[in-house]
Protein backbone atom coordinates (compact mmCIF):
# COMPACT_ATOMS: atom_id res chain seq x y z
CA UNK A 1 0.00 0.00 0.00
CA UNK A 2 1.35 3.48 -0.39
CA UNK A 3 1.40 5.88 2.07
CA UNK A 4 2.75 9.07 2.42
CA UNK A 5 6.69 9.65 3.45
CA UNK A 6 9.00 12.30 4.41
CA UNK A 7 11.47 10.02 2.82
CA UNK A 8 12.89 11.04 -0.61
CA UNK A 9 12.52 8.37 -3.30
CA UNK A 10 14.59 7.81 -6.43
CA UNK A 11 12.48 4.84 -8.08
CA UNK A 12 13.50 3.15 -11.67
CA UNK A 13 10.52 1.93 -13.56
CA UNK A 14 10.22 -1.43 -15.43
CA UNK A 15 9.12 -2.00 -19.38
CA UNK A 16 10.53 1.77 -19.64
CA UNK A 17 13.05 1.97 -16.89
CA UNK A 18 12.45 6.08 -15.26
CA UNK A 19 14.47 7.05 -12.21
CA UNK A 20 11.65 9.18 -9.63
CA UNK A 21 12.55 11.36 -6.96
CA UNK A 22 10.24 12.59 -4.83
CA UNK A 23 10.08 14.41 -1.10
CA UNK A 24 6.61 12.69 -0.55
CA UNK A 25 6.25 8.78 -1.54
CA UNK A 26 6.49 5.36 -0.71
CA UNK A 27 6.36 3.37 2.65
CA UNK A 28 7.59 0.49 2.97
CA UNK A 29 8.34 0.76 -0.92
CA UNK A 30 12.49 1.20 -0.82
CA UNK A 31 13.99 4.42 -2.07
CA UNK A 32 14.49 2.69 -5.41
CA UNK A 33 11.59 0.58 -7.20
CA UNK A 34 10.66 -1.04 -10.28
CA UNK A 35 7.35 -1.15 -11.93
CA UNK A 36 5.66 -3.40 -14.38
CA UNK A 37 3.40 -2.69 -17.44
CA UNK A 38 0.45 -1.70 -15.19
CA UNK A 39 2.26 0.78 -13.44
CA UNK A 40 1.88 -1.15 -10.04
CA UNK A 41 5.14 -1.44 -8.15
CA UNK A 42 7.52 -4.35 -9.48
CA UNK A 43 8.57 -6.58 -6.12
CA UNK A 44 11.11 -8.84 -8.03
CA UNK A 45 13.15 -5.59 -7.94
CA UNK A 46 14.43 -5.52 -4.52
CA UNK A 47 16.53 -2.45 -3.96
CA UNK A 48 18.03 -1.08 -0.95
CA UNK A 49 16.38 1.81 1.03
CA UNK A 50 17.96 4.97 -0.29
CA UNK A 51 16.68 8.41 0.72
CA UNK A 52 18.25 11.37 -0.71
CA UNK A 53 19.09 9.94 -4.12
CA UNK A 54 20.43 12.95 -6.21
CA UNK A 55 21.26 11.51 -9.40
CA UNK A 56 21.41 8.13 -11.76
CA UNK A 57 23.24 6.78 -15.21
CA UNK A 58 22.58 3.10 -16.57
CA UNK A 59 25.56 1.10 -17.95
CA UNK A 60 25.18 -0.37 -20.89
CA UNK A 61 24.54 -3.59 -19.58
CA UNK A 62 21.23 -2.25 -17.51
CA UNK A 63 22.89 -2.07 -14.37
CA UNK A 64 22.43 1.09 -12.06
CA UNK A 65 24.57 3.44 -10.75
CA UNK A 66 23.03 5.45 -7.96
CA UNK A 67 24.72 8.68 -6.32
CA UNK A 68 23.67 10.42 -3.25
CA UNK A 69 23.22 13.78 -1.28
CA UNK A 70 25.69 11.99 1.65
CA UNK A 71 28.50 11.20 -1.24
CA UNK A 72 27.66 7.76 -1.62
CA UNK A 73 28.27 5.97 -5.02
CA UNK A 74 26.95 2.87 -5.32
CA UNK A 75 25.96 0.05 -8.36
CA UNK A 76 23.02 -1.84 -8.57
CA UNK A 77 22.51 -5.23 -10.68
CA UNK A 78 19.41 -5.17 -12.74
CA UNK A 79 17.02 -6.83 -10.17
CA UNK A 80 18.19 -3.88 -7.43
CA UNK A 81 20.07 -5.86 -5.40
CA UNK A 82 23.67 -4.18 -4.57
CA UNK A 83 26.29 -5.09 -6.73
CA UNK A 84 29.02 -6.93 -4.31
CA UNK A 85 31.46 -6.54 -7.38
CA UNK A 86 31.29 -2.51 -7.43
CA UNK A 87 33.69 -0.92 -4.26
CA UNK A 88 30.86 1.83 -2.86
CA UNK A 89 32.92 5.02 -3.38
CA UNK A 90 32.05 7.69 -0.48
CA UNK A 91 32.21 11.17 -1.97
CA UNK A 92 32.25 14.14 0.62
CA UNK A 93 29.26 16.56 -0.63
CA UNK A 94 26.72 15.77 -2.75
CA UNK A 95 26.78 14.40 -5.95
CA UNK A 96 24.95 16.00 -8.69
CA UNK A 97 25.55 14.44 -11.69
CA UNK A 98 26.59 10.72 -13.34
CA UNK A 99 27.67 10.16 -16.89
CA UNK A 100 29.26 6.85 -17.58
CA UNK A 101 32.12 7.11 -20.87
CA UNK A 102 31.76 4.78 -23.36
CA UNK A 103 34.25 2.39 -22.07
CA UNK A 104 32.19 2.22 -19.05
CA UNK A 105 34.36 4.20 -16.43
CA UNK A 106 31.85 6.82 -14.48
CA UNK A 107 32.11 10.03 -14.24
CA UNK A 108 30.49 12.15 -11.12
CA UNK A 109 30.17 16.19 -10.27
CA UNK A 110 28.74 17.42 -7.65
CA UNK A 111 29.33 19.71 -4.46
CA UNK A 112 32.46 17.86 -2.52
CA UNK A 113 36.65 18.68 -2.94
CA UNK A 114 37.48 18.90 -6.55
CA UNK A 115 33.57 18.84 -7.50
CA UNK A 116 34.66 16.32 -10.26
CA UNK A 117 36.04 12.37 -10.20
CA UNK A 118 35.96 9.74 -12.22
CA UNK A 119 35.49 6.19 -11.15
CA UNK A 120 36.54 2.93 -12.98
CA UNK A 121 34.30 0.43 -13.96
CA UNK A 122 34.88 -1.55 -10.12
CA UNK A 123 33.98 1.69 -8.30
CA UNK A 124 37.61 3.00 -7.43
CA UNK A 125 38.90 5.90 -7.77
CA UNK A 126 40.19 6.25 -11.27
CA UNK A 127 43.99 7.41 -10.72
CA UNK A 128 44.49 8.51 -13.91
CA UNK A 129 41.73 11.12 -14.41
CA UNK A 130 43.41 14.39 -12.89
CA UNK A 131 40.59 17.10 -13.62
CA UNK A 132 41.37 20.59 -12.69
CA UNK A 133 40.47 21.91 -8.85
CA UNK A 134 37.19 23.72 -9.72
CA UNK A 135 36.29 26.56 -6.94
CA UNK A 136 32.40 25.76 -6.90
CA UNK A 137 30.24 22.84 -8.20
CA UNK A 138 29.25 20.91 -11.40
CA UNK A 139 25.59 20.61 -12.35
CA UNK A 140 26.04 19.06 -15.45
CA UNK A 141 28.37 16.65 -17.59
CA UNK A 142 28.30 15.70 -20.86
CA UNK A 143 30.59 13.78 -23.50
CA UNK A 144 30.94 15.05 -26.70
CA UNK A 145 31.11 11.95 -29.47
CA UNK A 146 35.04 12.56 -29.90
CA UNK A 147 35.66 11.67 -25.72
CA UNK A 148 35.81 15.06 -24.57
CA UNK A 149 33.72 15.94 -21.92
CA UNK A 150 32.01 19.43 -21.18
CA UNK A 151 31.07 20.22 -17.86
CA UNK A 152 28.78 23.04 -16.49
CA UNK A 153 28.34 25.14 -13.17
CA UNK A 154 28.96 27.39 -10.60
CA UNK A 155 32.75 27.52 -11.06
CA UNK A 156 35.20 30.10 -12.46
CA UNK A 157 34.04 30.11 -16.19
CA UNK A 158 30.63 28.07 -15.67
CA UNK A 159 31.51 25.77 -18.74
CA UNK A 160 35.15 23.95 -19.58
CA UNK A 161 35.82 21.00 -21.85
CA UNK A 162 38.10 18.46 -20.49
CA UNK A 163 40.25 16.09 -22.73
CA UNK A 164 39.88 12.04 -21.39
CA UNK A 165 42.12 12.18 -18.55
CA UNK A 166 40.67 15.01 -16.89
CA UNK A 167 42.96 17.99 -18.21
CA UNK A 168 41.50 21.10 -19.33
CA UNK A 169 41.27 21.12 -23.09
CA UNK A 170 43.24 23.49 -24.39
CA UNK A 171 42.05 24.18 -27.42
CA UNK A 172 38.74 25.39 -25.35
CA UNK A 173 38.54 29.02 -24.01
CA UNK A 174 37.52 29.09 -20.59
CA UNK A 175 36.70 32.76 -20.16
CA UNK A 176 34.71 34.39 -17.09
CA UNK A 177 30.90 33.54 -18.28
CA UNK A 178 29.52 36.04 -15.67
CA UNK A 179 27.37 33.49 -13.24
CA UNK A 180 26.63 30.02 -13.05
CA UNK A 181 25.26 28.13 -15.86
CA UNK A 182 21.97 26.12 -15.56
CA UNK A 183 21.30 24.63 -19.40
CA UNK A 184 24.00 23.66 -22.35
CA UNK A 185 22.30 23.05 -25.88
CA UNK A 186 24.92 21.49 -28.89
CA UNK A 187 23.98 23.11 -32.22
CA UNK A 188 24.46 20.48 -35.14
CA UNK A 189 27.25 22.62 -36.23
CA UNK A 190 29.23 21.99 -32.25
CA UNK A 191 28.36 25.80 -31.02
CA UNK A 192 27.56 25.64 -27.28
CA UNK A 193 24.56 27.68 -26.32
CA UNK A 194 24.21 27.80 -22.62
CA UNK A 195 21.88 29.55 -20.21
CA UNK A 196 22.32 30.82 -16.58
CA UNK A 197 22.31 32.50 -13.98
CA UNK A 198 23.29 36.14 -14.83
CA UNK A 199 20.89 38.24 -15.99
CA UNK A 200 20.19 38.38 -19.64
CA UNK A 201 22.67 35.52 -19.50
CA UNK A 202 22.05 33.43 -23.14
CA UNK A 203 25.79 33.56 -24.87
CA UNK A 204 26.84 30.94 -27.85
CA UNK A 205 30.01 29.55 -27.42
CA UNK A 206 32.04 28.76 -30.82
CA UNK A 207 33.54 24.91 -30.63
CA UNK A 208 36.76 26.80 -29.20
CA UNK A 209 34.47 28.25 -26.43
CA UNK A 210 35.21 31.64 -27.39
CA UNK A 211 32.15 33.81 -27.30
CA UNK A 212 30.70 33.91 -30.49
CA UNK A 213 30.16 37.49 -31.63
CA UNK A 214 27.44 36.70 -34.12
CA UNK A 215 24.89 35.54 -31.93
CA UNK A 216 23.19 38.70 -30.70
CA UNK A 217 20.66 37.66 -28.38
CA UNK A 218 17.83 40.44 -26.43
CA UNK A 219 19.45 41.18 -22.87
CA UNK A 220 16.76 39.42 -20.91
CA UNK A 221 16.14 41.10 -17.41
CA UNK A 222 16.17 37.38 -15.32
CA UNK A 223 17.64 34.12 -15.40
CA UNK A 224 17.12 31.97 -18.02
CA UNK A 225 16.75 27.78 -17.06
CA UNK A 226 16.02 26.15 -20.09
CA UNK A 227 17.84 26.01 -23.89
CA UNK A 228 16.41 23.54 -26.54
CA UNK A 229 17.82 23.99 -30.16
CA UNK A 230 15.09 23.09 -33.10
CA UNK A 231 15.53 21.23 -36.02
CA UNK A 232 15.94 24.46 -38.27
CA UNK A 233 18.05 26.44 -35.78
CA UNK A 234 16.49 28.26 -33.77
CA UNK A 235 16.64 28.51 -30.01
CA UNK A 236 13.81 28.39 -27.72
CA UNK A 237 14.49 29.77 -24.18
CA UNK A 238 12.77 29.46 -21.05
CA UNK A 239 13.32 31.28 -17.51
CA UNK A 240 12.07 33.98 -15.12
CA UNK A 241 12.31 36.85 -17.30
CA UNK A 242 10.05 39.01 -19.12
CA UNK A 243 7.63 36.52 -21.24
CA UNK A 244 9.40 33.04 -19.47
CA UNK A 245 9.68 31.79 -22.90
CA UNK A 246 11.23 33.03 -26.23
CA UNK A 247 12.30 31.68 -29.57
CA UNK A 248 15.26 33.22 -31.22
CA UNK A 249 16.66 33.14 -34.87
CA UNK A 250 20.05 31.17 -35.37
CA UNK A 251 21.76 34.76 -35.18
CA UNK A 252 20.06 35.22 -31.51
CA UNK A 253 17.60 38.18 -32.32
CA UNK A 254 14.06 37.33 -31.08
CA UNK A 255 11.31 35.38 -32.99
CA UNK A 256 8.53 38.37 -33.89
CA UNK A 257 6.25 34.96 -35.36
CA UNK A 258 6.73 33.51 -32.28
CA UNK A 259 3.78 34.68 -30.07
CA UNK A 260 3.14 32.37 -26.27
CA UNK A 261 1.05 33.48 -23.68
CA UNK A 262 1.80 35.34 -20.43
CA UNK A 263 2.76 31.95 -18.31
CA UNK A 264 2.86 33.90 -15.16
CA UNK A 265 5.37 31.25 -14.36
CA UNK A 266 8.92 29.89 -14.75
CA UNK A 267 8.81 27.48 -17.43
CA UNK A 268 11.90 24.74 -15.85
CA UNK A 269 11.95 22.74 -18.79
CA UNK A 270 11.27 22.46 -22.78
CA UNK A 271 10.35 19.76 -25.12
CA UNK A 272 9.69 19.67 -28.78
CA UNK A 273 7.21 17.17 -30.75
CA UNK A 274 8.66 15.66 -34.06
CA UNK A 275 5.52 17.75 -35.77
CA UNK A 276 7.31 20.99 -33.66
CA UNK A 277 4.76 21.81 -31.43
CA UNK A 278 6.20 22.71 -27.79
CA UNK A 279 6.08 21.21 -24.49
CA UNK A 280 6.75 23.43 -21.62
CA UNK A 281 6.88 22.13 -17.91
CA UNK A 282 7.48 24.26 -14.87
CA UNK A 283 6.03 26.11 -12.10
CA UNK A 284 3.00 28.50 -14.55
CA UNK A 285 -0.29 27.71 -13.60
CA UNK A 286 -1.09 25.36 -15.89
CA UNK A 287 2.21 23.07 -15.02
CA UNK A 288 2.32 21.28 -17.87
CA UNK A 289 1.37 23.13 -21.69
CA UNK A 290 1.71 22.29 -25.03
CA UNK A 291 2.21 25.57 -27.77
CA UNK A 292 1.83 25.27 -31.91
CA UNK A 293 4.81 25.89 -33.87
CA UNK A 294 3.69 29.87 -33.63
CA UNK A 295 3.74 29.86 -29.79
CA UNK A 296 0.08 30.13 -29.24
CA UNK A 297 -1.72 27.64 -26.92
CA UNK A 298 -2.81 24.83 -28.44
CA UNK A 299 -5.93 24.02 -27.34
CA UNK A 300 -6.14 20.40 -28.25
CA UNK A 301 -3.52 19.60 -25.29
CA UNK A 302 -5.74 19.69 -21.72
CA UNK A 303 -3.80 19.31 -18.72
CA UNK A 304 -3.20 15.76 -17.35
CA UNK A 305 -4.62 14.95 -14.08
CA UNK A 306 -1.86 13.54 -12.31
CA UNK A 307 -2.83 10.54 -10.10
CA UNK A 308 -2.38 7.36 -7.84
CA UNK A 309 -4.99 4.83 -7.48
CA UNK A 310 -7.94 7.02 -8.91
CA UNK A 311 -7.48 9.84 -6.20
CA UNK A 312 -5.52 12.90 -8.25
CA UNK A 313 -2.69 14.69 -6.19
CA UNK A 314 -1.52 18.15 -6.51
CA UNK A 315 1.75 18.78 -8.59
CA UNK A 316 3.55 21.53 -6.82
CA UNK A 317 6.10 21.90 -9.91
CA UNK A 318 7.16 20.34 -13.20
CA UNK A 319 11.10 20.47 -13.71
CA UNK A 320 11.36 18.71 -16.52
CA UNK A 321 9.59 17.47 -19.85
CA UNK A 322 10.47 14.80 -22.38
CA UNK A 323 9.16 12.91 -25.13
CA UNK A 324 9.66 9.09 -25.54
CA UNK A 325 10.02 7.55 -29.25
CA UNK A 326 6.14 6.68 -29.48
CA UNK A 327 4.86 10.24 -28.79
CA UNK A 328 4.23 9.52 -25.06
CA UNK A 329 5.36 12.40 -22.51
CA UNK A 330 7.33 11.56 -19.08
CA UNK A 331 7.13 14.84 -16.85
CA UNK A 332 9.06 15.10 -13.66
CA UNK A 333 7.97 17.38 -10.66
CA UNK A 334 7.60 17.53 -7.10
CA UNK A 335 4.39 15.69 -6.14
CA UNK A 336 2.67 12.65 -5.67
CA UNK A 337 3.51 10.56 -8.63
CA UNK A 338 1.46 8.10 -10.67
CA UNK A 339 3.33 5.74 -13.25
CA UNK A 340 1.85 4.65 -16.69
CA UNK A 341 3.48 2.04 -18.40
CA UNK A 342 4.31 1.03 -22.37
CA UNK A 343 7.31 0.55 -24.01
CA UNK A 344 9.42 2.67 -26.71
CA UNK A 345 8.02 0.82 -30.06
CA UNK A 346 10.83 2.95 -31.87
CA UNK A 347 12.78 4.35 -29.23
CA UNK A 348 15.72 7.38 -29.72
CA UNK A 349 19.17 6.15 -30.21
CA UNK A 350 21.12 4.79 -27.01
CA UNK A 351 22.54 7.69 -25.11
CA UNK A 352 20.00 10.23 -26.83
CA UNK A 353 19.37 13.07 -24.60
CA UNK A 354 16.15 14.09 -23.99
CA UNK A 355 15.79 16.50 -21.90
CA UNK A 356 17.08 18.49 -18.53
CA UNK A 357 18.05 21.20 -16.30
CA UNK A 358 16.28 22.04 -12.81
CA UNK A 359 17.37 23.50 -9.73
CA UNK A 360 17.59 21.69 -6.01
CA UNK A 361 14.40 19.19 -5.52
CA UNK A 362 14.74 18.39 -9.11
CA UNK A 363 14.81 15.97 -11.92
CA UNK A 364 18.12 16.88 -13.54
CA UNK A 365 18.33 15.05 -16.76
CA UNK A 366 16.36 12.38 -18.71
CA UNK A 367 18.08 9.77 -21.09
CA UNK A 368 17.20 7.25 -23.39
CA UNK A 369 19.91 4.55 -22.68
CA UNK A 370 18.69 1.55 -24.48
CA UNK A 371 15.92 0.50 -26.41
CA UNK A 372 12.67 0.88 -24.12
CA UNK A 373 14.59 2.38 -21.39
CA UNK A 374 14.63 5.96 -20.07
CA UNK A 375 15.96 7.38 -16.99
CA UNK A 376 15.25 10.20 -15.36
CA UNK A 377 17.70 11.35 -12.10
CA UNK A 378 17.37 13.91 -9.39
CA UNK A 379 15.24 14.50 -6.47
CA UNK A 380 11.62 14.34 -7.79
CA UNK A 381 8.88 12.29 -9.51
CA UNK A 382 8.12 11.49 -12.68
CA UNK A 383 5.19 10.64 -14.20
CA UNK A 384 4.01 9.49 -17.76
CA UNK A 385 0.99 9.86 -19.58
CA UNK A 386 -0.35 9.53 -23.28
CA UNK A 387 -0.49 12.31 -25.64
CA UNK A 388 -3.56 14.07 -26.49
CA UNK A 389 -5.35 13.29 -29.37
CA UNK A 390 -3.95 14.90 -32.65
Amino acid sequence: MIRHSTKRLCATLGAVLVAVCGTTLLTPTPGIAQTVPDGSIDTTFSAPVDKNVRSLAVQADGKIIVGHLNGIVRRLNTDGSVDSSFNRAVIAGAVNSIAVQSDGRILIGGNFAGSLQRLDTSGSIDPTFTPPDLDSYVYSITVQDDGKILIGGTFSGSVWRLNDTGEIDPTFIGEDRGGGVNSIAVQADRKIVIGGNNFGYVRRLNTNGSIDPTFTPPNLDGTVTSVVMQDDGKILIGGYFSGYVKRLTANGDVDATFTPPDLGGTPRSIAMQADGRILLGGTFGDRVMRLNTDGTKDGTFTRPAFTVDGVEYPLDWLYSIVLQGDGKIIVGGRGRPTRLNNALPTPPNAGTVLGGGGSNNAVWIIVIVAAGLVVAGGTTVARRRKPAAQ
